[in-house]
């Protein structure tokens, strides 16, 4: 089957990216900065998780794959900056 990747730059959604990062890396991260107080936590999971994959932590660049019946087969968001 025939596939076409697109990218959509800058969707916009602040809420949602970083209940998103919360939702699938706050756990595990919490448990790998256990010696941080709560504020320290919440500061530095912003810095090194929402800011280096959301721009401003509001707005994702999304890849996505689409095959020849529009259906989306794959996809990824793209970091927006590098560790």
């Amino acid at each position: 089957m025939k596939t076409e990747t697109i990218i959509l730059e800058s969707v916009k959604n602040s809420d949602a990216w970083t209940q998103l990062a919360y939702d699938l890396k706050f756990e595990q991260f919490e448990k790998e900065n256990s010696s941080l107080d709560e504020d320290e936590l919440a500061e530095k999971f912003y810095k090194e998780v929402i800011v280096r994959m959301f721009e401003y932590g509001e707005y994702a660049n999304i890849e996505l794959t689409i095959d020849e019946n529009f259906n989306i087969t794959g996809g990824k968001i793209i970091p927006h900056a590098k560790p």
